[in-house]
């Protein structure tokens, strides 16, 4: 939508580099955060002239207007004959998704947007033209500025230009590069050549670095100690039966049946030993009968 830009430069060196020199009477206040409502210099018949951002259409206020309903509106009617250009540093856009505003510009030193004045009880305004985003511009916003080269700007202000050559000229600019800066652009309070400079987005991974995979490789793993100084005695068992192995595993059984005695018995090699029971002690009578007279 192209809503603020920068335009830093001081008026000697503003001149110097379009080659378009200022009337002795002009003020020209450089700021990079400039917002609509406010005076810029544009470049028109030839040489800077002051005029104020924006169109006042009732209780509308119009910064901008598209170039491809910008031929069948009547409150653009300007295009035909009342042209003007601004040079700009570059303009701040804010990502449609995330908020994040980006400063983009080219790799001159200056831009220069396609405007269109009119008059507005004495006072010249201008609105800038927009056209569809370029694809290395599509991943901030889908819009841009119309941007002509240096060279168009005396054939875009000539008021015997045709309309044919006009819509020629509102193309998309594909040589444009852009980075993130600050949010502190997001307020017409603050200004100052801080605000174009890159500011790297603070993320997740900022606050809470993940530990790379080199990182973990590096610190030695510990292992269970399988070796003790002191040796340790190995204690060989012998089998009973020379041709059985020291282990033997039992056989597998399901979870609902449980082994029997006897068969634990068979698959262990124990051997039954049959054992008599011991027979009872019994006491003669007499010894009850003893013990009553005793106690008497």
């Amino acid at each position: 939508m192209c809503g603020r830009w920068a335009l830093g430069l001081a008026k000697q060196d503003l001149e110097q580099e379009t080659g378009y020199s200022f009337p002795p009477d002009s003020y020209y206040r450089q700021s990079y955060n400039v917002k609509p409502t406010q005076n810029q210099p544009l470049i028109h018949d030839g040489k800077f002239e002051i005029m104020k951002w924006g169109f006042s259409l009732g209780k509308t206020f119009v910064i901008n207007c598209r170039s491809d309903t910008l031929l069948v509106k009547p409150t653009f009617t300007p295009i035909k004959h009342q042209r003007c250009v601004i040079p700009v540093q570059g303009y701040y856009e804010w990502n449609e998704k995330t908020g994040q505003p980006y400063f983009i510009h080219s790799e001159d030193k200056l831009m220069y947007f396609a405007c269109i004045w009119r008059n507005e009880s004495g006072i010249k305004h201008f609105v800038t033209i927009t056209t569809e985003a370029s694809p290395n511009i599509m991943p901030v916003h889908h819009r841009m500025p119309v941007i002509l080269k240096k060279e168009e700007i005396g054939k875009w202000n000539n008021p015997q230009t045709t309309i044919q050559e006009i819509v020629g000229m509102m193309r998309p600019t594909h040589d444009l590069v852009y980075h993130t800066v600050s949010s502190k652009v997001n307020s017409i309070k603050n200004d100052g050549p801080e605000l174009i400079k890159h500011v790297k987005i603070q993320t997740m991974t900022d606050f809470f670095p993940r530990k790379s995979k080199e990182s973990h490789s590096d610190s030695p793993k510990k292992r269970p100690n399988v070796e003790s100084d002191s040796p340790q005695k190995r204690v060989k068992v012998e089998p009973e039966n020379p041709t059985q192995s020291p282990i033997q595993t039992l056989p597998r059984q399901s979870p609902t049946q449980t082994p029997s005695r006897q068969s634990h018995s068979k698959d262990t090699g124990l051997k039954k030993v049959k054992t008599e029971p011991s027979p009872k002690k019994t006491r003669p009578i007499t010894d009850f009968f003893s013990k009553k007279v005793q106690a008497k």
